[in-house]
């Protein structure tokens, strides 16, 4: 078993600028999860204190019931079973695809065996006697994959390693290194401020917010049930209205919607807050007398979808309504808007 554990994780490089506050997580064996989080939450700190480049204050970090950072203990990189991919790649250019692998194996009699087991693990059985630079830059990644793998780690670090791939590319390479984890049955810690990649990739998410976990859970829990708006902002479009929840049904300016949590809106104690839709639960209809109506300022068109957005009467705020292709909503439009499915209301 190789789960990771973290409590109370602390870390200030100076006094008064305290980065990690008490952050917690668990990472069961064998899962994904991704660290998500705005630049300079503390997502970098957390890898590095994981990897054992840097000394906690505070808190403690466990790999399969084995201690490596704690009151007293702080085992050296090499000490800790934890393989590393790093943004872009990071191999040694006068290596190798096969010696860039292998680097890390001390078993000679087993080496090439195990090496070519990795590559072909990885979509590049044939590519062992390549040079770095003979590779595109989702190959060299598969390698970086292939190398942190291969002596069997405990614990496998992805430092935002898609970045430097061209859009089309990302989303092969992040299928290719997910199933990879997958086949190995290693647990894995990849850290980014992709909302889309920590979604799409990941068995759970963590979202870091001022050092400190806000929220974490599997990625159709953060996406559709997040804790409070700042969540619900960051981890994808969210449409937040002023709303009166009354009996399980909260009345907005763009109509009723049921909650999928009534509890504390009787009839006799409506409540105040902020319901939460997605541009995915709003469907543009014909505009009638007795429906909220609104004017399409923009199209933005991705192919296999559109984002529409609207300026709505009586709302100060625009509105972004995802619609399947082919899309048919032009600019200057008046439609009108209808509520689908259940909404959540925070307080």
């Amino acid at each position: 078993m190789t789960e990771l554990q973290i409590t109370g994780l602390t870390k200030a490089y100076d006094p008064g600028s305290t980065v990690l506050c008490g952050l917690d997580l668990t990472v069961p064996s064998g899962s994904l999860a991704a660290v998500l989080g705005p630049s300079g939450c503390g997502k970098t700190t957390l890898l590095r204190i994981i990897a054992g480049f840097l000394r906690p204050d505070a808190g403690t970090v466990t790999v399969g019931g084995r201690v490596l950072s704690g009151p007293g203990i702080q085992l050296p990189p090499e000490q800790r079973r934890i393989g590393i991919v790093p943004q872009e790649g990071a191999l040694f250019p006068h290596l190798s695809v096969a010696r860039n692998v292998a680097f890390g194996l001390t078993d000679r009699a087993g080496r090439r065996q195990r090496t070519d087991e990795l590559l072909d693990l990885v979509g590049l059985a044939g590519y062992g006697d390549r040079m770095p630079h003979e590779l595109s830059g989702g190959q060299q990644q598969r390698v970086a994959l292939a190398r942190a793998l291969a002596p069997r780690p405990a614990l496998v670090l992805l430092d935002e390693p898609f970045n430097a791939l061209d859009s089309a590319l990302r989303a092969d390479v992040r299928a290719d290194v997910r199933a990879a984890l997958r086949a190995t049955g290693a647990t894995a810690l990849l850290v980014t401020h992709d909302q889309q990649e920590a979604l799409s990739t990941a068995d759970l998410v963590a979202v870091v917010r001022n050092g400190r976990i806000a929220q974490c859970g599997t990625p159709q829990d953060v996406y559709r049930h997040p804790m409070d708006s700042w969540i619900a902002g960051f981890v994808g479009d969210a449409i937040l209205l002023p709303a009166t929840a009354v009996n399980g049904t909260a009345t907005t300016a763009l109509g009723t919607v049921q909650l999928r949590t009534p509890s504390g809106t009787t009839a006799d104690t409506p409540r105040q807050g902020t319901v939460l839709l997605r541009p995915e639960q709003l469907e543009l209809t014909e505009p009638t007398a007795n429906t909220p109506r609104g004017t399409v300022t923009d199209v933005r068109y991705y192919g296999h979808d559109a984002m529409i957005t609207l300026a709505v009467d009586h709302l100060n705020v625009p509105v972004n309504i995802r619609v399947a292709d082919p899309v048919t909503p032009q600019l200057g439009d008046h439609t009108g808007i209808r509520i689908i499915g259940q909404a959540t209301l925070h307080p």
